[in-house]
Order: C-alpha cells, then sequence, then structure tokens
C-alpha cells in the first residue's frame, strides 16, 4: 500500500527493501506518516539544517531523552541540524524545533511550528530545492510564496533565515 511518504520523491532517503516490525513496548508519536518513514526508509539529511534519524538513532535518542530529561519525555526528538539544534515531534504530532542556545531541554524553549509531520517534510522539500538559488528578489518571492502555501505564516516563524 502506498503512504503520502512515498509520493514525496523522498529519493535522498533509502527505502528499506523491508519495513522494520517495531517491538510494542517501543512508543511512537500518533503520527502514522512519522512512523511510516521510520520503518520504511533510511533517513539523513534533507538539507543542512534538517538531518532526521533513521529508526536505531531515533530509538536510541529517545530512550536518553526520557531518561535525561522528564519534562520533555512527552515529546519525540525526530532529527537534528549537526550543530546542537533539534527537531521534535509531539505525541499529538506537531513539530517543534530546540535551539541549544536557548538552554536546557524545556518545553518554554521549543519553538512550536504549528505543522504536522507532511507539512514539515513539503517545507524541507521546498527548502532544499531553492537552498543554493535565493540570489535574487524574485527567487525570494518564489520561496516565501512557496513555503507560506503549505502554512500560512511559516516563513515568519521558520526558525532560520536565508537571506
Amino acid at each position: 500500500m502506498k503512504n503520502v511518504i512515498d509520493e514525496l520523491e523522498l529519493n535522498f532517503f533509502k527505502k528499506r527493501d523491508k519495513s522494520i516490525s517495531a517491538p510494542k513496548d517501543i512508543e511512537f508519536p500518533a503520527d502514522d506518516n512519522y512512523i511510516y518513514l521510520l520503518k520504511n526508509y533510511l533517513c539523513g539529511e534533507i538539507y543542512p539544517d534538517v538531518d532526521l534519524f533513521s529508526y536505531d538513532e531515533f530509538i536510541k535518542e529517545n530512550k536518553e531523552l526520557k531518561l535525561g530529561f522528564k519534562e520533555v519525555s512527552e515529546e519525540f526528538i525526530i532529527g537534528n541540524n549537526g550543530q546542537g539544534d533539534s527537531w521534535f515531534l509531539s505525541r499529538d504530532g506537531v513539530v517543534f524545533f530546540y535551539d541549544h542556545n536557548d538552554g536546557e531541554y524545556e518545553l518554554e524553549n521549543f519553538q512550536n511550528l504549528n505543522v504536522n509531520f507532511i507539512d514539515f517534510l513539503k517545507i524541507t522539500l521546498i527548502i532544499k530545492k531553492y537552498e543554493e538559488d535565493l540570489d535574487s528578489e524574485i527567487q525570494q518571492k518564489k520561496f516565501i510564496k512557496e513555503l507560506n502555501s503549505v502554512k500560512e505564516g511559516i516563513y515568519d516563524i521558520f526558525p532560520y533565515a536565508y537571506f
């Protein structure tokens, strides 16, 4: 059965030959699309600011999170940017950003992007598409318009400035 994840053309992630069967004692966010991605793809970098964890790394990172940071143990760390910042998915499927310059993992330090996982992927794919071609004002306007077509106002709250 095809999933919306398969339709996003994530050709930079290797599709697994066989889907992973997760143990019943492992807790996952309530987002079927994210779980599908974890079980069916070897994840990694989408663009330099978004590197999504593959299954094994997701399990390891979330075990450490649950043990070391009780206040945010209801959230799931799903990736990072390789410089100390992290991407989170809430239990109910909303994406958050954590900037390591804001201190320890505490909920008040998390930036709520108010997007679900699929919209987050769409946003990252748009950024990847434009990342090396934002020199002209025309391209910048197209970039902002396309980002905001996924979620109105997302350009203004997304954690990185692109020009």
